[in-house]
Protein backbone atom coordinates (compact mmCIF):
# COMPACT_ATOMS: atom_id res chain seq x y z
CA UNK A 1 0.00 0.00 0.00
CA UNK A 2 1.58 3.31 -1.12
CA UNK A 3 1.36 6.64 0.72
CA UNK A 4 -1.76 7.75 -1.17
CA UNK A 5 -3.59 4.49 -0.47
CA UNK A 6 -2.69 4.80 3.20
CA UNK A 7 -3.97 8.38 3.32
CA UNK A 8 -7.22 7.43 1.61
CA UNK A 9 -7.71 4.48 3.94
CA UNK A 10 -7.07 6.68 6.96
CA UNK A 11 -9.60 9.21 5.70
CA UNK A 12 -12.19 6.50 5.22
CA UNK A 13 -11.55 5.20 8.73
CA UNK A 14 -11.84 8.58 10.45
CA UNK A 15 -14.54 10.02 8.20
CA UNK A 16 -16.13 7.07 6.36
CA UNK A 17 -18.56 7.86 3.52
CA UNK A 18 -22.16 7.24 4.55
CA UNK A 19 -24.36 5.82 1.78
CA UNK A 20 -27.76 7.35 1.16
CA UNK A 21 -29.41 4.29 2.67
CA UNK A 22 -27.68 5.04 5.96
CA UNK A 23 -28.50 8.75 6.16
CA UNK A 24 -31.40 8.31 8.54
CA UNK A 25 -32.55 11.25 10.64
CA UNK A 26 -31.96 9.12 13.71
CA UNK A 27 -28.30 8.65 12.85
CA UNK A 28 -26.02 8.86 15.87
CA UNK A 29 -23.62 11.07 13.90
CA UNK A 30 -23.70 14.72 12.89
CA UNK A 31 -22.88 14.82 9.18
CA UNK A 32 -21.37 17.55 7.03
CA UNK A 33 -23.65 19.70 4.86
CA UNK A 34 -24.06 16.99 2.20
CA UNK A 35 -24.77 14.14 4.60
CA UNK A 36 -21.73 12.24 3.34
CA UNK A 37 -19.09 12.67 6.02
CA UNK A 38 -19.20 12.49 9.80
CA UNK A 39 -18.26 15.54 11.86
CA UNK A 40 -19.08 14.32 15.36
CA UNK A 41 -21.34 12.03 17.34
CA UNK A 42 -24.69 13.64 18.04
CA UNK A 43 -24.11 13.27 21.77
CA UNK A 44 -21.05 15.52 21.34
CA UNK A 45 -23.16 18.46 20.06
CA UNK A 46 -24.32 21.38 22.20
CA UNK A 47 -26.45 24.31 21.00
CA UNK A 48 -26.02 27.28 23.35
CA UNK A 49 -28.51 30.13 23.25
CA UNK A 50 -26.61 32.70 25.33
CA UNK A 51 -23.07 33.93 25.75
CA UNK A 52 -23.09 32.52 29.28
CA UNK A 53 -23.84 29.06 27.92
CA UNK A 54 -20.95 29.29 25.45
CA UNK A 55 -18.63 30.30 28.29
CA UNK A 56 -19.85 27.40 30.40
CA UNK A 57 -19.13 24.86 27.68
CA UNK A 58 -15.68 26.29 26.94
CA UNK A 59 -14.72 26.27 30.63
CA UNK A 60 -15.98 22.71 31.19
CA UNK A 61 -12.74 20.77 31.61
CA UNK A 62 -14.47 17.47 30.91
CA UNK A 63 -14.12 18.38 27.25
CA UNK A 64 -10.65 17.55 26.01
CA UNK A 65 -11.47 18.98 22.58
CA UNK A 66 -13.66 21.96 21.67
CA UNK A 67 -14.78 22.87 18.14
CA UNK A 68 -17.45 25.18 16.75
CA UNK A 69 -19.61 24.25 13.76
CA UNK A 70 -21.65 26.26 11.31
CA UNK A 71 -23.04 24.88 8.06
CA UNK A 72 -20.56 21.99 7.85
CA UNK A 73 -18.89 23.07 4.60
CA UNK A 74 -15.29 23.15 5.85
CA UNK A 75 -12.87 20.31 5.05
CA UNK A 76 -14.03 17.66 7.50
CA UNK A 77 -10.57 16.79 8.77
CA UNK A 78 -10.19 20.39 9.97
CA UNK A 79 -13.72 20.76 11.35
CA UNK A 80 -14.45 17.41 12.98
CA UNK A 81 -14.37 16.31 16.59
CA UNK A 82 -12.66 12.93 16.75
CA UNK A 83 -15.29 10.36 17.79
CA UNK A 84 -12.97 8.68 20.27
CA UNK A 85 -12.12 11.91 22.09
CA UNK A 86 -13.94 13.46 25.04
CA UNK A 87 -14.79 16.40 22.84
CA UNK A 88 -17.66 18.82 22.26
CA UNK A 89 -18.89 20.54 19.11
CA UNK A 90 -20.61 23.89 19.64
CA UNK A 91 -23.38 24.53 17.11
CA UNK A 92 -23.66 28.31 16.67
CA UNK A 93 -27.01 28.13 14.88
CA UNK A 94 -28.73 30.20 17.58
CA UNK A 95 -26.50 33.22 16.94
CA UNK A 96 -27.88 34.38 13.61
CA UNK A 97 -28.81 37.70 12.05
CA UNK A 98 -27.99 41.39 11.93
CA UNK A 99 -27.31 42.69 15.45
CA UNK A 100 -26.22 46.28 14.86
CA UNK A 101 -25.62 48.56 11.91
CA UNK A 102 -23.99 51.97 11.64
CA UNK A 103 -22.05 54.17 9.26
CA UNK A 104 -19.92 51.83 7.16
CA UNK A 105 -20.21 49.01 9.72
CA UNK A 106 -22.53 46.08 10.48
CA UNK A 107 -22.39 43.40 13.17
CA UNK A 108 -23.75 39.89 12.64
CA UNK A 109 -24.05 36.79 14.77
CA UNK A 110 -21.34 34.24 14.05
CA UNK A 111 -23.80 31.66 12.74
CA UNK A 112 -25.35 33.98 10.15
CA UNK A 113 -25.21 32.49 6.64
CA UNK A 114 -23.39 34.65 4.10
CA UNK A 115 -26.59 34.71 2.03
CA UNK A 116 -28.35 36.40 4.96
CA UNK A 117 -25.51 38.91 5.37
CA UNK A 118 -25.85 39.80 1.69
CA UNK A 119 -29.66 40.04 1.93
CA UNK A 120 -29.68 42.22 5.05
CA UNK A 121 -27.18 44.63 3.52
CA UNK A 122 -28.94 44.67 0.15
CA UNK A 123 -32.24 45.70 1.77
CA UNK A 124 -30.40 48.75 3.09
CA UNK A 125 -28.69 49.65 -0.18
CA UNK A 126 -25.38 48.20 0.99
CA UNK A 127 -22.99 45.41 0.07
CA UNK A 128 -19.85 43.76 1.38
CA UNK A 129 -16.66 45.55 0.26
CA UNK A 130 -15.36 42.37 -1.36
CA UNK A 131 -16.39 39.64 -3.73
CA UNK A 132 -18.39 36.90 -2.01
CA UNK A 133 -17.50 33.30 -2.72
CA UNK A 134 -19.72 31.04 -4.77
CA UNK A 135 -21.58 29.34 -1.89
CA UNK A 136 -23.80 31.49 0.31
CA UNK A 137 -25.00 28.86 2.79
CA UNK A 138 -21.73 28.91 4.72
CA UNK A 139 -21.80 30.86 7.97
CA UNK A 140 -20.00 34.17 8.30
CA UNK A 141 -17.74 32.83 11.06
CA UNK A 142 -16.92 29.75 9.01
CA UNK A 143 -16.24 31.81 5.90
CA UNK A 144 -13.76 34.15 7.57
CA UNK A 145 -12.16 31.47 9.74
CA UNK A 146 -11.24 29.32 6.74
CA UNK A 147 -10.21 32.12 4.39
CA UNK A 148 -13.13 31.91 1.96
CA UNK A 149 -12.66 34.29 -0.94
CA UNK A 150 -13.96 35.44 -4.27
CA UNK A 151 -11.83 37.16 -6.89
CA UNK A 152 -10.46 40.60 -7.65
CA UNK A 153 -7.09 42.27 -7.23
CA UNK A 154 -8.51 45.26 -5.34
CA UNK A 155 -9.68 43.03 -2.48
CA UNK A 156 -8.74 39.72 -0.89
CA UNK A 157 -10.72 37.26 1.26
CA UNK A 158 -13.93 37.81 3.23
CA UNK A 159 -11.66 37.93 6.29
CA UNK A 160 -10.33 41.29 5.17
CA UNK A 161 -13.67 43.06 5.51
CA UNK A 162 -13.72 42.23 9.24
CA UNK A 163 -13.16 45.14 11.61
CA UNK A 164 -13.87 43.31 14.84
CA UNK A 165 -14.82 40.03 16.48
CA UNK A 166 -16.28 39.15 19.86
CA UNK A 167 -14.75 35.84 20.89
CA UNK A 168 -14.76 33.47 23.84
CA UNK A 169 -11.14 32.56 24.47
CA UNK A 170 -10.16 29.00 25.46
CA UNK A 171 -10.10 30.07 29.13
CA UNK A 172 -13.70 31.30 28.88
CA UNK A 173 -12.91 35.01 28.89
CA UNK A 174 -14.92 37.15 26.45
CA UNK A 175 -12.78 39.55 24.43
CA UNK A 176 -13.56 42.17 21.79
CA UNK A 177 -10.85 42.38 19.14
CA UNK A 178 -11.01 45.46 16.91
CA UNK A 179 -8.86 47.36 14.43
CA UNK A 180 -6.79 48.86 17.23
CA UNK A 181 -5.66 45.39 18.29
CA UNK A 182 -2.36 44.37 16.73
CA UNK A 183 -3.54 40.75 16.65
CA UNK A 184 -6.70 41.29 14.59
CA UNK A 185 -4.99 39.63 11.62
CA UNK A 186 -4.80 36.40 13.60
CA UNK A 187 -8.47 36.38 14.59
CA UNK A 188 -9.99 37.11 11.18
CA UNK A 189 -8.78 33.78 9.78
CA UNK A 190 -7.93 31.29 12.52
CA UNK A 191 -9.45 27.88 11.64
CA UNK A 192 -11.32 28.20 14.93
CA UNK A 193 -8.25 27.49 17.07
CA UNK A 194 -8.27 30.77 19.05
CA UNK A 195 -11.71 30.32 20.61
CA UNK A 196 -15.41 30.49 19.78
CA UNK A 197 -16.44 33.54 17.75
CA UNK A 198 -19.73 35.02 19.00
CA UNK A 199 -20.19 37.95 16.59
CA UNK A 200 -18.41 39.65 13.72
CA UNK A 201 -18.31 43.30 12.64
CA UNK A 202 -17.66 43.99 8.96
CA UNK A 203 -17.19 47.01 6.74
CA UNK A 204 -20.01 47.91 4.35
CA UNK A 205 -20.16 50.04 1.20
CA UNK A 206 -23.01 51.38 -0.96
CA UNK A 207 -24.47 48.84 -3.37
CA UNK A 208 -23.11 48.86 -6.92
CA UNK A 209 -24.29 47.34 -10.21
CA UNK A 210 -22.08 45.29 -12.52
CA UNK A 211 -21.75 43.88 -16.01
CA UNK A 212 -20.12 40.46 -16.39
CA UNK A 213 -18.65 39.97 -19.85
CA UNK A 214 -18.41 36.26 -20.57
CA UNK A 215 -16.11 34.94 -23.27
CA UNK A 216 -14.58 31.68 -24.42
CA UNK A 217 -10.92 31.99 -25.38
CA UNK A 218 -8.09 29.71 -26.41
CA UNK A 219 -5.75 28.47 -23.68
CA UNK A 220 -2.74 30.30 -25.16
CA UNK A 221 -4.54 33.64 -24.97
CA UNK A 222 -5.59 32.90 -21.40
CA UNK A 223 -2.04 31.93 -20.38
CA UNK A 224 -0.55 35.11 -21.79
CA UNK A 225 -3.26 37.59 -20.78
CA UNK A 226 -5.06 36.42 -17.62
CA UNK A 227 -2.93 38.46 -15.21
CA UNK A 228 -3.36 41.55 -17.39
CA UNK A 229 -7.13 41.03 -17.48
CA UNK A 230 -7.08 40.89 -13.69
CA UNK A 231 -5.45 44.31 -13.61
CA UNK A 232 -7.92 45.77 -16.10
CA UNK A 233 -11.17 44.40 -14.62
CA UNK A 234 -12.38 44.68 -11.04
CA UNK A 235 -13.24 40.98 -10.81
CA UNK A 236 -11.99 38.24 -13.09
CA UNK A 237 -12.47 34.46 -13.07
CA UNK A 238 -11.62 31.65 -15.48
CA UNK A 239 -12.28 27.94 -16.04
CA UNK A 240 -9.75 25.99 -18.13
CA UNK A 241 -11.05 22.87 -19.91
CA UNK A 242 -7.95 20.84 -20.86
CA UNK A 243 -10.09 18.51 -23.01
CA UNK A 244 -10.28 21.14 -25.75
CA UNK A 245 -7.94 23.82 -24.34
CA UNK A 246 -10.79 26.29 -24.19
CA UNK A 247 -11.10 28.72 -21.29
CA UNK A 248 -14.38 30.23 -20.11
CA UNK A 249 -13.69 33.76 -18.86
CA UNK A 250 -15.63 36.25 -16.74
CA UNK A 251 -14.64 39.92 -16.54
CA UNK A 252 -16.81 41.91 -14.14
CA UNK A 253 -16.86 45.71 -13.96
CA UNK A 254 -19.20 48.37 -12.63
CA UNK A 255 -22.11 49.29 -14.87
CA UNK A 256 -25.38 51.23 -14.74
CA UNK A 257 -28.68 49.66 -13.69
CA UNK A 258 -30.54 52.33 -15.67
CA UNK A 259 -29.48 50.73 -18.93
CA UNK A 260 -29.86 47.21 -17.59
CA UNK A 261 -26.08 46.96 -17.75
CA UNK A 262 -26.11 45.17 -21.09
CA UNK A 263 -25.20 46.83 -24.40
CA UNK A 264 -28.14 48.08 -26.48
CA UNK A 265 -27.39 45.39 -29.07
CA UNK A 266 -25.97 42.41 -27.17
CA UNK A 267 -23.74 40.04 -29.06
CA UNK A 268 -25.15 36.74 -30.25
CA UNK A 269 -24.96 33.76 -27.92
CA UNK A 270 -21.54 32.11 -28.08
CA UNK A 271 -21.83 28.33 -28.54
CA UNK A 272 -18.08 27.72 -28.72
CA UNK A 273 -17.97 25.85 -25.42
CA UNK A 274 -21.00 23.60 -26.01
CA UNK A 275 -19.06 20.71 -27.51
CA UNK A 276 -16.59 20.80 -24.63
CA UNK A 277 -19.44 20.65 -22.13
CA UNK A 278 -20.75 17.54 -23.89
CA UNK A 279 -17.34 15.85 -23.56
CA UNK A 280 -16.97 16.71 -19.88
CA UNK A 281 -20.55 15.68 -19.09
CA UNK A 282 -19.86 12.24 -20.55
CA UNK A 283 -16.89 11.73 -18.23
CA UNK A 284 -18.79 13.14 -15.27
CA UNK A 285 -21.62 10.70 -15.92
CA UNK A 286 -19.25 7.74 -15.81
CA UNK A 287 -17.21 8.98 -12.85
CA UNK A 288 -20.25 9.75 -10.67
CA UNK A 289 -22.27 6.65 -11.68
CA UNK A 290 -25.11 8.79 -13.02
CA UNK A 291 -26.04 7.52 -16.47
CA UNK A 292 -29.29 9.49 -16.62
CA UNK A 293 -27.57 12.70 -15.47
CA UNK A 294 -30.03 13.63 -12.76
CA UNK A 295 -27.36 14.86 -10.31
CA UNK A 296 -26.77 18.53 -9.58
CA UNK A 297 -23.15 18.14 -10.69
CA UNK A 298 -24.23 18.41 -14.33
CA UNK A 299 -25.85 21.80 -13.69
CA UNK A 300 -22.45 23.15 -12.62
CA UNK A 301 -21.19 22.93 -16.20
CA UNK A 302 -24.46 23.14 -18.15
CA UNK A 303 -24.81 26.74 -16.99
CA UNK A 304 -21.78 27.60 -19.15
CA UNK A 305 -23.55 26.44 -22.30
CA UNK A 306 -24.61 29.16 -24.77
CA UNK A 307 -22.39 31.86 -23.30
CA UNK A 308 -23.82 35.36 -22.95
CA UNK A 309 -23.14 38.43 -20.82
CA UNK A 310 -24.93 39.05 -17.53
CA UNK A 311 -25.80 42.25 -15.66
CA UNK A 312 -26.78 42.50 -12.02
CA UNK A 313 -25.62 43.12 -8.48
CA UNK A 314 -22.39 41.38 -7.58
CA UNK A 315 -23.94 38.61 -5.49
CA UNK A 316 -26.40 37.87 -8.30
CA UNK A 317 -23.47 37.20 -10.60
CA UNK A 318 -20.86 35.43 -8.49
CA UNK A 319 -22.63 33.92 -5.47
CA UNK A 320 -24.54 31.31 -7.45
CA UNK A 321 -22.61 28.15 -6.68
CA UNK A 322 -24.45 24.84 -6.77
CA UNK A 323 -23.53 22.76 -3.68
CA UNK A 324 -22.61 19.26 -4.84
CA UNK A 325 -20.84 16.60 -2.72
CA UNK A 326 -17.21 16.75 -3.77
CA UNK A 327 -13.54 16.62 -2.84
CA UNK A 328 -12.47 20.21 -3.45
CA UNK A 329 -8.93 21.54 -3.34
CA UNK A 330 -7.47 24.98 -3.98
CA UNK A 331 -3.82 25.95 -4.13
CA UNK A 332 -2.71 29.59 -4.21
CA UNK A 333 0.42 30.56 -6.14
CA UNK A 334 2.16 33.97 -6.15
CA UNK A 335 1.36 35.94 -9.29
CA UNK A 336 4.98 35.83 -10.41
CA UNK A 337 4.76 32.03 -10.39
CA UNK A 338 1.52 31.85 -12.39
CA UNK A 339 3.27 30.80 -15.60
CA UNK A 340 5.21 28.13 -13.69
CA UNK A 341 1.95 26.82 -12.25
CA UNK A 342 0.40 26.52 -15.70
CA UNK A 343 3.47 24.62 -16.90
CA UNK A 344 3.18 22.30 -13.90
CA UNK A 345 -0.47 21.60 -14.65
CA UNK A 346 0.31 20.98 -18.32
CA UNK A 347 3.09 18.58 -17.37
CA UNK A 348 0.73 16.71 -15.03
CA UNK A 349 -1.88 16.44 -17.79
CA UNK A 350 0.71 15.03 -20.18
CA UNK A 351 2.40 12.58 -17.81
CA UNK A 352 -0.49 11.38 -15.62
CA UNK A 353 -3.30 10.98 -18.12
CA UNK A 354 -4.99 13.93 -16.50
CA UNK A 355 -7.44 14.80 -19.26
CA UNK A 356 -9.23 11.48 -18.90
CA UNK A 357 -9.28 11.73 -15.11
CA UNK A 358 -10.62 15.29 -14.77
CA UNK A 359 -14.37 15.78 -14.98
CA UNK A 360 -14.37 19.48 -14.09
CA UNK A 361 -12.21 22.36 -15.36
CA UNK A 362 -9.42 24.02 -13.42
CA UNK A 363 -10.71 27.21 -11.77
CA UNK A 364 -8.62 30.41 -11.51
CA UNK A 365 -9.34 33.32 -9.14
CA UNK A 366 -6.80 36.03 -8.31
CA UNK A 367 -6.94 38.25 -5.22
CA UNK A 368 -4.90 41.00 -3.65
CA UNK A 369 -2.84 40.78 -0.47
CA UNK A 370 -4.58 39.78 2.77
CA UNK A 371 -4.12 41.07 6.33
CA UNK A 372 -4.94 37.62 7.74
CA UNK A 373 -1.83 36.01 9.19
CA UNK A 374 -2.52 32.50 7.90
CA UNK A 375 -4.10 33.47 4.59
CA UNK A 376 -2.33 32.16 1.47
CA UNK A 377 -2.34 35.79 0.29
CA UNK A 378 -0.67 37.24 3.40
CA UNK A 379 2.69 37.65 1.67
CA UNK A 380 1.18 39.23 -1.44
CA UNK A 381 -1.32 38.82 -4.29
CA UNK A 382 -2.00 35.26 -5.43
CA UNK A 383 -3.87 33.23 -7.98
CA UNK A 384 -5.99 30.47 -6.45
CA UNK A 385 -6.14 27.36 -8.63
CA UNK A 386 -9.05 25.07 -7.85
CA UNK A 387 -9.76 21.48 -8.86
CA UNK A 388 -12.27 18.93 -7.65
CA UNK A 389 -13.74 15.46 -7.84
CA UNK A 390 -17.50 15.08 -7.59
CA UNK A 391 -18.76 12.20 -5.48
CA UNK A 392 -21.24 9.60 -6.63
CA UNK A 393 -24.66 9.34 -5.00
CA UNK A 394 -23.38 6.64 -2.65
CA UNK A 395 -20.68 8.97 -1.29
CA UNK A 396 -17.77 7.30 -3.08
CA UNK A 397 -15.27 8.92 -5.42
CA UNK A 398 -14.04 7.70 -8.79
CA UNK A 399 -11.11 5.29 -8.69
CA UNK A 400 -7.90 7.30 -8.58
CA UNK A 401 -9.70 10.46 -7.48
CA UNK A 402 -7.78 10.90 -4.23
CA UNK A 403 -4.51 10.10 -5.99
CA UNK A 404 -5.27 12.81 -8.53
CA UNK A 405 -5.91 15.38 -5.80
CA UNK A 406 -2.54 14.60 -4.28
CA UNK A 407 -0.68 14.59 -7.59
CA UNK A 408 -1.94 18.07 -8.41
CA UNK A 409 -0.86 19.37 -5.02
CA UNK A 410 2.56 17.79 -5.57
CA UNK A 411 2.74 19.52 -8.95
CA UNK A 412 1.86 22.98 -7.60
CA UNK A 413 3.87 22.91 -4.36
CA UNK A 414 7.21 23.77 -6.04
CA UNK A 415 5.54 26.81 -7.66
CA UNK A 416 5.22 28.49 -4.28
CA UNK A 417 1.84 26.84 -3.80
CA UNK A 418 -0.05 27.30 -0.52
CA UNK A 419 -3.16 25.26 0.29
CA UNK A 420 -6.55 26.71 1.16
CA UNK A 421 -6.94 25.22 4.66
CA UNK A 422 -10.74 25.19 4.45
CA UNK A 423 -10.63 22.68 1.60
CA UNK A 424 -9.03 19.29 1.08
CA UNK A 425 -5.24 19.25 1.33
CA UNK A 426 -2.50 16.72 2.05
CA UNK A 427 -0.75 17.96 5.21
CA UNK A 428 2.50 16.07 4.63
CA UNK A 429 3.15 18.17 1.50
CA UNK A 430 3.33 21.47 3.34
CA UNK A 431 5.31 23.05 6.18
CA UNK A 432 3.29 26.08 7.36
CA UNK A 433 6.33 27.88 8.78
CA UNK A 434 7.67 28.06 5.22
CA UNK A 435 4.37 29.32 3.77
CA UNK A 436 3.15 32.08 6.08
CA UNK A 437 5.37 35.01 7.16
CA UNK A 438 3.35 35.41 10.39
CA UNK A 439 3.12 31.70 11.26
CA UNK A 440 5.43 31.98 14.27
CA UNK A 441 3.38 34.91 15.59
CA UNK A 442 0.16 32.98 15.10
CA UNK A 443 1.60 29.94 16.85
CA UNK A 444 2.81 32.00 19.79
CA UNK A 445 -0.62 33.57 20.22
CA UNK A 446 -2.41 30.22 19.91
CA UNK A 447 -0.14 28.55 22.47
CA UNK A 448 -0.59 31.41 24.90
CA UNK A 449 -4.38 31.32 24.60
CA UNK A 450 -4.75 27.54 24.46
CA UNK A 451 -1.72 25.91 26.14
CA UNK A 452 -3.52 22.55 26.33
CA UNK A 453 -4.46 22.63 22.62
CA UNK A 454 -8.11 21.90 23.40
CA UNK A 455 -9.21 23.75 20.25
CA UNK A 456 -7.19 21.44 18.00
CA UNK A 457 -8.39 18.06 16.80
CA UNK A 458 -5.91 15.34 15.90
CA UNK A 459 -5.58 16.49 12.30
CA UNK A 460 -4.90 20.09 13.34
CA UNK A 461 -2.42 18.93 15.96
CA UNK A 462 -0.34 17.50 13.15
CA UNK A 463 -0.55 20.80 11.25
CA UNK A 464 0.35 22.98 14.21
CA UNK A 465 3.12 20.69 15.39
CA UNK A 466 4.77 20.33 11.98
CA UNK A 467 7.60 22.83 12.35
CA UNK A 468 10.23 20.12 12.22
CA UNK A 469 8.59 18.00 9.52
CA UNK A 470 10.02 17.84 6.00
CA UNK A 471 7.41 18.15 3.24
CA UNK A 472 7.09 15.08 1.00
CA UNK A 473 7.05 16.35 -2.59
CA UNK A 474 7.98 13.02 -4.10
CA UNK A 475 6.15 11.74 -7.13
CA UNK A 476 3.17 9.51 -6.49
CA UNK A 477 2.69 6.20 -8.22
CA UNK A 478 -0.45 5.70 -10.30
CA UNK A 479 -0.48 2.02 -9.45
Amino acid sequence: MNVVEKAAEAARHLFPPITSAERAATSSDLMNWSGITRLARRDQIVRPTTMEEIIGVVRDQRYRRVKAVGSGLTFEAVAAVDPEDAGVMIDMGNFVGLEEIGEGRARFGAGTPVDVVISELFKRGLMMPCSPGVIGIQTLAGAISTGSHGQGMKQSALSDMVTGVRIVHPDGDVVDIDEDDENLGAYICSLGVLGVIRSITIRTVPIRYFLCRKNNVAYKEFASSFLQWNQESEFCKAWWYPDTDLVHLWRIDESSPDSGGLPAAPAAVDKTLNGTIDVVSEKMSAHTKDAVRHGCQFATIERFRNTSDQAGYLHEIVCKGIPVPQINCEIAVPLDRFADALCALRSWLDTHGGIQRLHYPFIFRCTGQSKAWISPANAGPVCYIGFLVYLAGDGTWVEGGMEMMRELQVALAPCGGIPHFGKHFCPDLWRPADLFPRWADFQALRRRLDPRSRFLNRFLEDIFNSEDATPDHGEVSNA
